[in-house]
């Protein structure tokens, strides 16, 4: 990736930090939280099973602040505000409406460039019956659903 940045014209001076000053709280220095860095590249995770918490840590204006969330791109957009907070419903054809609203704004002013994703491959025996895959979470988030069958 700095090699192509490069090409293009950018200085790079690439530089590894350890997670702990990376993550660490705004009073304690850490860099996204005072947002002391010009480019800042990592390997986010996702948590839980419901996008709706990822979108509102992520994106919501409120997270934006030091400590509150890992809005530390410092996004504010009161629209997008708005459709984070109305997926917060069982209507799952209204939640899907809002998620296309949401994703039509974010690809547009590119709060975050999302570079990758890694998959999954997860196996178990087929003895094993009630695992259910999903892209959200690990493979154990239904553990007490599954049974051993001979």
């Amino acid at each position: 990736i700095a090699e192509n940045l490069e090409a293009i014209g950018f200085d790079l001076k690439l530089e590894k930090f350890q997670g702990s000053v990376m993550w660490d709280t705004y009073d304690a220095g850490g860099l996204e939280q005072t947002g002391n860095y010009d480019l800042n590249m990592w390997d986010g995770g996702y948590d839980g099973l419901d996008p709706t918490a990822h979108l509102f840590s992520y994106y919501h204006s409120s997270s934006a602040a030091p400590d509150m969330g890992w809005n530390v791109m410092r996004w504010i957009n009161e629209e997008a505000d708005q459709y984070i907070e109305e997926s917060v419903t069982l209507d799952e054809e209204y939640r899907k409406e809002v998620f296309c609203k949401l994703a039509k704004i974010l690809d547009e002013e590119l709060p975050q460039i999302l570079l990758f994703t890694a998959i999954d491959a997860d196996a178990y025996s087929t003895r094993l019956e009630g695992v259910q895959a999903t892209v959200n979470d690990v493979v154990t988030w239904n553990i007490a659903d599954w049974r051993v069958v001979d």
